[in-house]
């Protein structure tokens, strides 16, 4: 049973929203991030920055950089951009990119749900990063990235959705990765009333973004309970619920510097004694390369080959069976010598959406090897997070992602 609740919030306006509404911020590279702060100074992403942007020497202390944080915010929520909507809503929220469109809900979840094992996740989370984002919260004292879930569909929730989004939305824009989003407000109290008693029908809903905000959100929940009522939005999840059946998870595809002391006959070698290995052109690749589970594309040397595994080489172990896990166990590590793909710097990752492409760029950048994957599907996704086990990472990559700055939620 899903417990959603209607919230006061920070809504960005309709003039406001292509200012403010900062780009998917895990998808940008911490150089990137400052660079597109500088050269925009209005978005929201200047009031989310980490330690790890300002790589020019200066010395600048986690505690002055939340400060900037708050100053940030302060300013950008009293301008023009921002609008506060007093009366407790539920939003619906609608992501568009070329073919695929994806809407939602966005309510607050109580913690609670997700103590109890009805938000389940996928992912483990890094110390690091979690701490970080649990520093913001005490000091900035806010958030404004909705924590992404998805839910097997309901059609009574679905014709809710449908009615409210026949009429005309709050904000209409398309960003700078030509996403087109659009946000409907829900202030009709019968209809959130509906939504409130449908959604307790849902038994579980799986967490596809934002397993570190969930955690840092926990520990702040904790610090703050023995002043509380246990009611404070920091005892609540500000969330995006979508359909299970409009999810798209593209591939994580890797990439690696060097073969050690492998040549690439030495390679091509070992590889056949696992896979089945056939040098193709690329012409015959589709644009993503695999075309199905258990299937990679190798690129190398400027060649291309086709990686097909033996079956018997798959267990039915709901992660050992995964094909990040089978690169990673049968590749990296014992071939390439890749052992933690959290940390090893001779491995990096190109998000799927990019496809061949995306890899041929990264060889002419000086990366030896590429490996393009067969996106990881929703059902591996549910039979991890059911059994409470976790994914490697870069397992999934959900497209498109929810945006930071459109709603803000202040404790």
């Amino acid at each position: 049973m899903i417990n959603i609740r209607s919230f006061p919030t920070y809504l960005a306006t309709p003039s406001g929203a292509t200012r403010v509404v900062a780009p998917p911020y895990d998808s940008m590279t911490p150089e990137e991030r400052s660079a597109f702060g500088t050269t925009h100074p209005e978005n929201f992403i200047n009031a989310i920055r980490s330690i790890e942007q300002f790589h020019d020497g200066n010395e600048l202390s986690l505690n002055e950089l939340l400060r900037r944080n708050v100053e940030t915010l302060e300013k950008s929520l009293k301008s023009d951009a921002f609008s506060f909507q007093s009366q407790p809503m539920i939003f619906i929220y609608q992501l568009s990119h070329e073919d695929h469109t994806q809407t939602g809900i966005v309510a607050e979840v109580p913690l609670s749900d997700y103590r109890s094992g009805l938000i389940l996740g996928h992912e483990n989370t890094r110390a690091e990063h979690e701490e970080r984002l649990y520093q913001y919260l005490k000091v900035v004292g806010a958030v404004s990235s909705p924590i992404c879930a998805a839910y097997s569909g309901n059609s009574v929730i679905d014709d809710i959705v449908a009615n409210v989004t026949s009429g005309p939305e709050w904000i209409e824009f398309e960003d700078d990765y030509h996403v087109v989003q659009k946000i409907w407000r829900i202030m009709d109290q019968r209809v959130q009333r509906s939504l409130v008693s449908l959604f307790r029908e849902i038994p579980v809903m799986y967490l596809t973004d934002g397993h570190h905000r969930v955690a840092a959100g926990v520990r702040y929940a904790d610090q703050k309970s023995g002043e509380s009522t246990g009611d404070e939005p920091w005892h609540h999840l500000l969330m995006a619920l979508f359909p299970i059946d409009q999810m798209r998870i593209l591939s994580f595809n890797r990439c690696i510097r060097d073969m050690g002391n492998l040549s690439a006959s030495d390679l091509l070698t070992d590889l056949s004694k696992v896979f089945s290995v056939k040098k193709c052109q690329p012409s015959a690749l589709d644009f993503y390369g695999p075309r199905r589970r258990r299937e990679f594309v190798l690129l190398m040397d400027h060649e291309y080959y086709r990686l097909t595994i033996s079956p018997e080489r798959v267990s039915n172990h709901p992660v050992d069976s995964l094909d990040v896990s089978l690169l990673q166990d049968l590749v990296l590590a014992p071939l390439l010598g890749i052992f933690n793909p959290r940390s090893d710097s001779r491995l990096g990752y190109v998000a799927g959406e990019s496809g061949l492409t995306g890899l041929q760029d990264r060889c002419r950048e000086g990366w030896r090897l590429c490996f393009a994957c067969y996106p990881t599907s929703f059902d591996e996704l549910m039979a991890v997070a059911d059994a409470g086990l976790r994914m490697p990472p870069k397992s999934t990559c959900f497209d498109p992602k929810a945006r930071s700055g459109i709603f803000v939620r202040r404790f």
